[in-house]
């Protein structure tokens, strides 16, 4: 399909080393957005803030990590091979797979639980590795919490019947929490606010609380207009 063959090589031409996927935006809309990670944040310089790979590049610590481009069983096993070996200062191991289970399942999936159990585990076996002469120090960190999904609020349904149009007279983002607005012709902006503003399950962020969020951006290119599922 023409959005599998961009896929492929939309990375790559465009110099993208990060994580890199359309999803299910409009082809015709693809040119007016941008990509969220265009470098590896997962090697030094990833990120335009001091990271700890900076901080591992510039104190010479020999390290070694997986990401999720790495199947999670074939990580898990390079890395106890390379525990046994030793020579490594860090031995960094990111995952993606519970996360996907959960966007799948839930927090109370079957399948959730049974992956907690290889982690415990997995990460018992590691604990109780044989260390050599240096102490070995075991952390677990998540990347982000979840929340089960229990209703939802079709925002898309709620604006189709505007004679205003995306793409025409307004640019829209829909995520899974929040719907992002750009404007582009006037009276869209206050007929689309007007169509969300009863919804319960929702509201428009204000200038106040995305100041206090570190999200009122100047250029507003993340949206010059949010609404935000509860």
């Amino acid at each position: 399909s023409p959005r599998r063959a961009l896929q492929r090589s939309g990375g790559a031409a465009s110099g993208v080393r990060g994580y890199f996927n359309l999803y299910d935006v409009p082809l015709d809309e693809l040119a007016r957005f941008d990509l969220a990670e265009r470098d590896d944040v997962f090697a030094p310089g990833g990120l335009p803030v001091d990271t700890l790979w900076d901080a591992f590049a510039r104190r010479g610590v020999r390290w070694h990590g997986w990401n999720w481009r790495t199947p999670e069983a074939v990580a898990m096993a390079e890395l106890e091979a390379r525990l046994a070996a030793g020579g490594d200062d860090v031995l960094f191991l990111y995952t993606a797979d519970l996360d996907a289970l959960l966007h799948h399942e839930g927090s109370r999936g079957a399948r959730v639980r049974e992956r907690l159990g290889t982690y415990d585990a997995r990460v018992r076996s590691l604990a109780n590795a044989p260390a050599g002469a240096r102490p070995r120090w075991l952390y677990l960190c998540s990347d982000h919490g979840m929340v089960d999904v229990v209703e939802q609020v079709d925002v898309m349904a709620a604006l189709s019947g505007l004679p205003w149009r995306r793409g025409r007279d307004y640019d829209a983002f829909f995520d899974s929490t929040m719907a992002r607005f750009w404007w582009r012709r006037e009276g869209a902006r206050d007929a689309v606010r007007t169509a969300l503003a009863n919804e319960p399950r929702g509201r428009w962020l204000v200038d106040d609380e995305l100041a206090r969020e570190g999200a009122d951006f100047a250029a507003r290119e993340y949206g010059e207009d949010i609404f935000l599922l509860r």
